[in-house]
């Protein structure tokens, strides 16, 4: 499941007056990394925002949002340098493990799925990076840290937003989170981009019906000259029913080895160009949506020429083979 994130960036403040040294890296001396700091202002934790205001704000967007309660909503935060993850609401029954990044400079024993410990809350390591990933500092590691000044707040849907969804949760967010500077939303579904899907799918309905009543006709005329082959058939004891399966047979392979010839030039030769001046074209033609095109144009095709083909079957070949008996 494709999941789609809604991000916004909470502000912070930071001292005027106060600086404090930041790590911003390791330098190599003598053949030993050395930290790097700099100094920065001080971040101000006059404004702090607690863990039951922040809950509170995230379950009245949860409640209020026209897009339905989310899969999940996370806060990323960072200490010391590492990053970490925690949910704040998730779905009911599942426990989620906090993740960390981590130094390799301080933590060289670890890898990527070891577990550690921090100030008694258990984390998984998710990756081995020196560089910080997040935005959030806190003044230590908890799994739901009392005071967050600085934090990423990710909303989790499955499917993307309409452009009215997209305006009432920014709405939300600025009356929850007033301070928040930066906001990641993805590709809004509008009724442009929604008339397009639906006028793409009835035009590829039309000339799939088009395609179908020009092959039924070739096929037909086809089998018609095929009259007197299908009457030898009969006469060396045939049934109607296997000689309508082998037509029948036949025009379902001739059909499905165009249709995925098609589908393989479509995909690896145009689809990449229509993505380019529209974005939704990867997620619209997927495997599925092939699959379920082909599927259609199969039974549509079976289901167009089992009346005429029982109808000539019927006439014309029984007709032949009498007149080849007398």
């Amino acid at each position: 499941m494709n999941i789609n994130v809604i991000s916004p960036l909470i502000s912070f403040f930071y001292s005027d007056t106060e600086t404090e040294q930041e790590l911003i890296g390791y330098q190599e001396v003598d053949g030993v990394q050395q930290p790097v700091y700099e100094e920065s202002p001080k971040l101000d934790y006059s404004h702090t925002v607690s863990l039951n205001e922040l809950q509170q704000a995230v379950q009245a967007i949860a409640d209020s949002s026209i897009m339905g309660y989310p899969e999940r909503v996370w806060v990323k935060g960072e200490w010391n340098g590492h990053s970490y993850g925690f949910p704040l609401l998730q779905p009911a029954g599942t426990q989620d493990m906090p993740e960390v990044i981590l130094d390799p400079y301080v933590f060289p024993d670890y890898k990527v799925g070891d577990t550690i410990t921090y100030a008694g809350i258990t984390c998984r390591v998710s990756a081995i990076s020196d560089m910080k990933t997040s935005n959030i500092t806190t003044e230590d590691i908890r799994a739901i840290p009392e005071d967050v000044r600085c934090y990423w707040v990710e909303f989790n849907y499955a499917d993307f937003p309409t452009t009215a969804q997209a305006e009432q949760m920014q709405n939300l967010l600025k009356e929850q989170f007033p301070g928040y500077r930066e906001l990641f939303m993805p590709e809004t579904l509008d009724p442009l981009t929604a008339q397009f899907q639906f006028t793409t799918l009835a035009m590829t309905v039309l000339m799939l019906l088009a395609v179908l009543l020009n092959l039924c006709y070739a096929q037909m005329y086809q089998f018609r000259l095929r009259q007197h082959t299908f009457s030898v058939y009969r006469m060396c004891g045939a049934r109607q029913s296997d000689v309508l399966g082998i037509c029948l047979f036949e025009s379902l392979l001739i059909a499905a080895l165009c249709y995925v010839g098609t589908a393989l030039a479509f995909h690896f030769c145009l689809r990449h160009t229509i993505a380019e001046w529209y974005e939704g074209a990867d997620s619209l033609y997927t495997l599925r949506f092939y699959v379920l095109l082909g599927l259609a144009y199969l039974g549509f095709l079976l289901f167009m020429l089992m009346l005429p083909l029982f109808r000539f079957l019927r006439r014309e070949v029984m007709t032949s083979e009498r007149e080849a008996t007398l």
